[in-house]
């Protein structure tokens, strides 16, 4: 087993020494709110890290750890905010493995569209009083567009959980829409 584990590890290292990889460091704010409900908009932030494995010029996979902050509020106010009427759900995006494509403009200047899975894990939360227990984890896919100059990036995204909030059929899922900036170091 310590073999296999040993030779899976050094294929890793092997793929990604030879391969394209790039990190970036993004930063931005959230929209989000449930797929249900008479609930309005929430502010958030969404804050990480990511790494961009490139097989070819015009095609990437990307990954990363981001913190990001999500929920719905209860107020009768458009993106109103009344702590005591306001779910806040904060989330570890672990794991999200998006295809990404490419499209260059020019020599400094590119749109990369991306998609795929997400799973995130739950590190906090604060519920309207009445509301259900939340489940911990939450998995869905996540589209985004990605502006790159240089070495910075402007990106926007949308995520649609596919898991419910809770166990009951009929209850809601996470949607969120992020608007980030970042810097890629390599």
């Amino acid at each position: 087993m310590k073999k296999v584990i040993l030779l899976m590890t050094m294929g890793l290292l092997c793929t990604l020494g030879f391969g394209q990889v790039s990190w970036d460091a993004r930063v931005g704010g959230n929209l989000s709110n449930f797929s249900k409900g008479d609930l309005q908009m929430k502010w958030g932030m969404k804050v990480g890290v990511g790494a961009s494995h490139s097989f070819s010029e015009l095609f990437a996979l990307r990954s990363g750890l981001y913190f990001s902050m999500k929920g719905a509020s209860v107020s009768d106010k458009k993106f109103g905010f009344n702590p005591d009427k306001t779910f806040k759900l904060s989330y570890l995006e672990l794991l999200p493995v998006l295809a990404a494509f490419r499209l260059p403009v020019s020599s400094r200047f590119a749109f990369v569209l991306s998609g795929g899975p997400y799973l995130a894990y739950q590190v906090n939360k604060r519920l309207v009083l009445g509301a259900e227990k939340v489940r911990r984890f939450d998995s869905g896919v996540q589209a985004g567009l990605d502006f790159e100059f240089g070495k910075y990036l402007v990106g926007v995204e949308a995520q649609y959980g596919l898991s419910r909030l809770y166990g009951t059929s009929g209850a809601p899922h996470n949607v969120n829409y992020s608007l980030t900036c970042g810097y890629r170091f390599k």
